[in-house]
């Protein structure tokens, strides 16, 4: 059951409840999913956004408990696809965040230069949050990362 393996994995990086939710749910929305309930939704409120975000937050979670398997079985580059795919369903989401955070997550799991490439889109996609987050200084730093990622490749 999918709320069982959240709330182990919530309880093992040592989060409440409230805290897994911010700025993605209620505290109420994510205690529904770990108990394996249909989530109330109060259409009033938030019409069907709601659920895009219920969605949204089980597909990351599922997402990074396949990153942390492969991470612990030295499959890196599956742990980093994981990794990746939940912080750009966040950023495609607007939750810019929380995809700044697993992306940075997704890139430190990327030690080896052979990993240029995947480095590099790993980059763009946090430079192009902070963009997002009107953070122009740090977002150019991302960038040129890209560019330095993409040298180390061709040399």
């Amino acid at each position: 059951m999918i709320g069982l393996r959240i709330r182990e994995a919530r309880q093992a990086r040592g989060m409440t409840q409230a805290t897994l939710a911010k700025d993605i749910a209620s505290r109420t929305y994510i205690s529904a999913i770990e108990l394996g309930r249909q989530p109330e939704v109060d259409r009033r409120k938030t019409g069907r956004a709601e659920l895009s975000v219920g969605a949204i937050l089980q597909s990351t979670l599922s997402y990074t408990l396949a990153s942390d398997a492969y991470a612990r079985s030295k499959q890196l580059r599956k742990a980093w696809a994981c990794r990746y795919a939940a912080a750009f369903a966040l950023y495609q989401a607007g939750h810019m965040d929380q995809a700044i955070s697993l992306g940075v997550d997704a890139v430190n799991l990327l030690c080896d230069s052979e990993e240029c490439e995947a480095r590099a889109l790993t980059h763009y996609m946090i430079g192009c949050a902070y963009f997002a987050k009107g953070d122009v200084k740090k977002a150019s730093s991302f960038l040129d990362t890209v560019y330095a990622d993409l040298s180390r490749k061709q040399a």
